[in-house]
């Protein structure tokens, strides 16, 4: 799943509440992420597959947060920080 670049708030209130420090988060283009050449930061097969962000399991999905200060992260999640994630931003 790969999710387009959006308003930080969301994506601070996950950052921060899973523990998340931004200078663990690889730098990110400023292109849109279909252009970006993601796939080999999630492809199963891929020997560059990125880890999660917050567990450090393997990542299946992969996004580009504008981080305060650092500016454009990848942020990289297993599925089920991703998951976890969602149901933070519901609530």
């Amino acid at each position: 799943m790969i999710e387009q670049r959006a308003g930080a708030g969301a994506q601070g209130l996950e950052i921060n509440s899973f523990g998340i420090g931004p200078a663990r988060l690889d730098p990110a283009p400023a292109e849109p992420v279909r252009k970006t050449g993601y796939r080999p930061r999630i492809h199963p097969h891929s020997p560059t597959r990125a880890r999660c962000s917050s567990c450090g399991e393997p990542a299946v999905a992969t996004r580009i947060v504008d981080v305060p200060g650092p500016g454009l992260r990848w942020h990289d999640s297993c599925h089920d920080c991703m998951v976890a994630g969602f149901k933070l931003e519901q609530t």
